[in-house]
């Protein structure tokens, strides 16, 4: 019941963390340069270029943008989705620019989102691959595996913080970028931001769960061992006295009987010397 009570929540838990971060590496663009909707960051209502030099929509206006962790997705101007996307790489760039005719935008000119910014993304499939080892490992019930899976659920966490920083910190980055050239652009975050920020705390009670299911099974594991020990009547010191004390016991009873034999001897010898005086003197009296 013990194990039960910890061993439920701490499973399902991280499986629940596992389909999140599985649904974040299903990033925007998927196989076949389709967008998904578990995009980083995402700017609507843009007025822009995209001049990258392998764009998707080179050099056509773009009312939309969707960033994730493996490219980009555009929507252009009369489209009803972000029907134009890089091909999948785990490091991307984008270069964007206000339109020829927009010579009246203060921000004139071209802004690009280099790789230093995305190859960092991908830390979130890393994060994805450590829950999956902590989920088979907090399966097991020994006691050793039940202490690393606490510990590789701890690091795991610490993974998924340092993607979601980095998520937060190309969000910042993409929103900064895209108004230096439209300012009535608006950027957001997307679900895969979402996702991966619910999996912290998902991801921290897990941890302590199964830190928690550890401590028990480790005291009631102690518990028994000393009760086994010496601490119960069946344990192991008590069964090993036992012999020692039924030869105590025997050299006591020996020891009486030698007392009493002992006793018995010295009786008689007692009165042995008292008749053997008697003798003497009658024998001395008819002599006289």
């Amino acid at each position: 019941m013990g194990r039960k009570a910890t061993f439920i929540p701490s499973v399902i838990v991280t499986f629940i963390v596992l389909v999140l971060l599985l649904l974040v590496t299903i990033s925007t663009p998927l196989a076949g340069n389709n967008s998904s909707v578990f995009y980083i960051t995402e700017a609507t209502n843009t007025n822009l270029r995209d001049v990258t030099g392998n764009g998707p929509n080179a050099q056509r206006n773009v009312t939309g943008i969707r960033a994730g962790l493996w490219g980009y997705c555009t929507k252009g101007q009369g489209d009803s989705t972000f029907a134009y996307c890089t091909e999948n790489n785990h490091q991307w760039n984008a270069t964007f620019a206000t339109p020829q005719n927009d010579t009246n935008n203060a921000a004139y000119g071209q802004r690009e989102i280099g790789y230093s910014w995305t190859r960092g993304l991908v830390v979130a499939v890393v994060a994805f691959v450590f829950t999956f080892i902590g989920l088979v490992l907090s399966v097991f019930p020994h006691l050793i595996v039940q202490l690393v899976a606490a510990l590789w659920l701890l690091l795991t966490l610490l993974m998924t913080l340092i993607a979601f920083a980095i998520q937060i910190a190309f969000f910042v980055y993409f929103k900064h970028r895209i108004h230096q050239l439209d300012d009535d652009a608006s950027v957001m975050p997307g679900p895969g931001f979402y996702l991966t920020l619910v999996s912290l705390p998902l991801l921290l009670f897990s941890a302590v769960t199964v830190l928690c299911g550890w401590k028990r099974e480790k005291s009631g594991a102690t518990s028994a061992s000393s009760y086994e020990y010496g601490g119960g009547s069946s344990g192991l010191l008590a069964k090993a006295r036992r012999p020692f004390a039924r030869k105590n016991k025997a050299a006591d009873g020996y020891g009486q009987r030698d007392a009493s034999n002992g006793a018995a001897v010295d009786e008689d010898n007692k009165n042995s010397i008292p008749l053997s005086s008697r003798q003497r003197v009658m024998d001395a009296f008819n002599r006289s």
